[in-house]
C-alpha cells in the first residue's frame, strides 16, 4: 500500500518541467506538438502529443536519487464521434500511468546504506504516430521502467478506424482468422520461450480486436506484446505479419 497524502505533499514540490515546447512558450504543466493527418472527411485534422513531468531528485541520507518520470500522451483534434471514442481510449489509458511507484521507489532507495550514488530510475512514456492513410491510425506507446535492477521495457500498438473510431480488426487488416493469428503466436514463442498455462490461457483470450498491434507503411502489421506475457523477463515482444 502506498501513501497516497505522502505523495500529494511530494507532488506538490515537484517541478512540473516541459519536455515538449514551443519556442517562447511559458511554463507550464503540459507540452504541445502538432500533427497533420489526411483523415479530413472523418474531422480528424490534427494530432497532438502532451506530457506530464513528474521528474524530480531525491537527496536522502545515504545518496542523491534522480527521477526521470513523464507520461506523454496522445489525442486528436475535432469534435467528430469517431475522434471523441479514439481521445477517450487514450485518456483511459493514461490513467493506468501512476508516477507514485517510481517515487516511492526513490525516496526509499536514497536512505538505503548499500545505495549506490548518482543513480537515475526512469519511468517514462512516449507516444509516437506510426501509420496514418486517411483511413487507420496506428500509435505506439513506448514505456521504459527502471528502479535499480528491476527493468522492464513495454511498447504497445494501437490501430484504429478513422470512420468509427473503433479499433481495427486484426482478423480484417490481415485476412486471418483468429485460430490462424494464435498458431503464428505460438510458433513465435516455440522459438524462444515457453508455452505454460498462464501463456496459453493468454493467447485464448485475445480477440481480434483487444490485440495490439500497428501498422507500418512497409505494409506490415506488427503484433505487440507486454513483458511476462509471452516472452521471458521484462522485455517487449513483437511478430511481424507481412501484409498482401
Amino acid at each position: 500500500m502506498f501513501n497516497f497524502r505522502g505523495f500529494i505533499k511530494r507532488a506538490a514540490a515537484v517541478a512540473l518541467a516541459l519536455v515538449i515546447s514551443f519556442a517562447g512558450s511559458g511554463a507550464a504543466a503540459y507540452a504541445k506538438t502538432t500533427g497533420t493527418t489526411d483523415a479530413e472527411k472523418y474531422n480528424s485534422y490534427s494530432y497532438n502529443y502532451k506530457v506530464k513531468d513528474y521528474s524530480t531528485t531525491f537527496t536522502g541520507t545515504q545518496t542523491s536519487i534522480d527521477v526521470e518520470c513523464y507520461y506523454e500522451t496522445f489525442s486528436m483534434s475535432g469534435s467528430g464521434k469517431a475522434v471523441k471514442k479514439i481521445n477517450k481510449f487514450f485518456k483511459n489509458l493514461a490513467k493506468g500511468f501512476n508516477p507514485e511507484d517510481i517515487l516511492e521507489y526513490a525516496e526509499m532507495y536514497a536512505d538505503d546504506q548499500n545505495a549506490e550514488d548518482g543513480m537515475t530510475y526512469y519511468d517514462t512514456n512516449k507516444a509516437w504516430v506510426v501509420y496514418n492513410d486517411g483511413k487507420y491510425i496506428s500509435v505506439t506507446m513506448d514505456r521504459y521502467w527502471y528502479a535499480g535492477g528491476v527493468n522492464n521495457i513495454f511498447h504497445d500498438g494501437y490501430t484504429f478506424a478513422l470512420k468509427t473510431g473503433k479499433r481495427a480488426s486484426v482478423t480484417k487488416i490481415t485476412g486471418l482468422t483468429m485460430d490462424q493469428i494464435r498458431e503464428k503466436i505460438r510458433d513465435y514463442i516455440r522459438d524462444f520461450g515457453t508455452m505454460d498455462e498462464l501463456v496459453t490461457s493468454y493467447i485464448d483470450g485475445l480477440t481480434a480486436t483487444n490485440i495490439n498491434y500497428y501498422l507500418t507503411k512497409d505494409k506490415q502489421c506488427v503484433l505487440t506484446f507486454a513483458p511476462y506475457t509471452i516472452g521471458n523477463g521484462g522485455q517487449a515482444c513483437e511478430l511481424v505479419i507481412d501484409l498482401k
